[in-house]
């Protein structure tokens, strides 16, 4: 009998059929993480594609009121462009929300927390944006990560 359990202990044939379902189960958990990972990346990166649109779209509302020299007097040829503060919150909420919405983030798992626009001189517009995302494994923990993405365009002359 002591003999026959040496034997079986030293027989290396078959420990392939005990180790492979551990490695098989390592490797897809693995995996899983990857794809996870990757998912969050790529919502993030729509995000923030989001709010460099807006951020542009900011930027572009302009008004180009004439320039004038130390007396007061328009000098000709001479444009100052200037963000229009009226109308670069609504233009660049509008693209924002229309790329939220055609990017379907929300379907995807992305709750926007808060977005806000700011001219932060006449020349430079910022978009921020504050966003929970869940991906479908949670990162692996059943969590969610919260990401805050900010766009800066400035008037282009």
């Amino acid at each position: 009998m002591m003999k026959s359990m040496k034997q079986f202990l030293k027989e290396e044939r078959g420990n392939i059929l005990i180790v492979a379902p551990f490695l098989i189960a390592v490797l897809l958990a693995f995996g899983a993480l990857g794809l996870d990972a990757a998912s969050a990346f790529i919502l993030k990166h729509q995000i923030q594609a989001a709010a460099d649109a807006a951020s542009l779209a900011g930027a572009s509302a302009t008004i180009a009121p004439f320039a004038r020299n130390e007396f007061g007097e328009i000098i000709p040829d001479v444009i100052d462009l200037q963000i229009d503060p009226e109308t670069a919150n609504i233009e660049a909420m509008y693209v924002l929300n229309q790329n939220i919405a055609s990017n379907k983030l929300e379907e995807k798992g992305v709750t926007i927390l808060e977005k806000k626009g700011e001219i932060l001189d006449p020349k430079h517009y910022k978009v921020t944006i504050k966003a929970k995302i869940k991906t479908p494994l949670g990162f692996g923990t059943g969590k969610e990560a919260y990401k805050t993405v900010v766009a800066v365009a400035k008037v282009k002359e």
